[in-house]
């Protein structure tokens, strides 16, 4: 029988993460630190539907599946790339990307990579400016992807 472990002993085979040691890369390119990814999810659509012969009773199949779009939060830079970017798009530029969301470990080995197809930004905000506050400035960018793979 094995012998139960310790409280507090560590486990060298799990590796837990702490939510801010992160980066993301834009065609595999790293890009300026964010302080913050929202929004990493997929969901597929529930399609319900009967047999003619199953009386009232609902089947479910799967549908549709849908990636969430991905806001990322940075202390505003002098880096210009997701600007130029933003903008190509919203001059009628198709200019679809590919994006990772790279989760590291504790030793900063890399624990958990989300990766975007087809990606492209749908939304900008410029940071909130308060002649009272001594915050930093936060600027946001909203990513539209076709399909999220976990790696």
């Amino acid at each position: 029988m094995p012998s139960a472990r310790k409280l507090g002993s560590h486990n060298s085979e799990v590796d837990f993460a702490l939510s801010h040691n992160f980066m993301v890369e834009v065609d595999s390119v790293i890009t300026a630190g964010f302080q913050e990814v929202t929004g990493l999810s997929k969901e597929i659509e529930v399609v319900e539907y009967r047999n003619g012969d199953s009386g009232n009773r609902v089947f479910y199949r799967p549908g549709k599946v849908r990636v969430g779009k991905v806001t990322l939060r940075r202390g505003q830079s002098n880096d210009k790339t997701l600007h130029e970017w933003f903008k190509k798009v919203e001059m009628g530029e198709t200019d679809r990307r590919s994006m990772s969301i790279v989760q590291k470990n504790r030793v900063n080995g890399e624990l958990v990579r989300y990766n975007l197809f087809e990606a492209w930004p749908c939304a900008w905000k410029a940071p909130d400016l308060n002649a009272k506050s001594d915050t930093h400035l936060i600027e946001e960018i909203t990513i539209v992807a076709e399909a999220l793979e976990i790696a």
